[in-house]
């Protein structure tokens, strides 16, 4: 489901799981954006698996916190790390509007890189 901080599109695709739902299971394991995950599966059971970047590693992803998602936008209100809302690519954006590389999506949220506290 996650490779690297971003969204498997294609694994996505097969799930019957909805992004809220996913959202949901990651932060009941603490996570607050996909910058954080290095990797993310859906076993046969239903449970998700998930292997953490080391704090050193952690990047700036897309947030999974409702009040900061919810922040998602079609322009880009200043030049600053945003992460697609779609499929989690993150990028240094600047002000105006923007179509995602992977996805060809243009809503944005603003990134955070907030280390994973256990």
């Amino acid at each position: 489901m996650i490779n690297d901080g971003k969204f498997s599109i294609s694994s996505f695709k097969k799930e019957s799981l909805a992004q809220d739902e996913f959202f949901a299971e990651l932060r009941i394991k603490s996570i607050e954006h996909l910058g954080q995950v290095k990797h993310a599966f859906i076993e046969t059971s239903g449970e998700i698996s998930v292997f953490y970047y080391e704090d050193k590693d952690v990047g700036y992803g897309l947030p999974i916190l409702p009040l900061l998602f919810e922040k998602k936008n079609r322009s880009i209100p200043e030049d600053g790390v945003y992460s697609c809302s779609f499929c989690g690519n993150t990028e240094k954006l600047k002000k105006g509007t923007s179509t995602c590389k992977d996805c060809n999506k243009d809503e944005w949220v603003p990134s955070i890189n907030t280390k994973r506290i256990t």
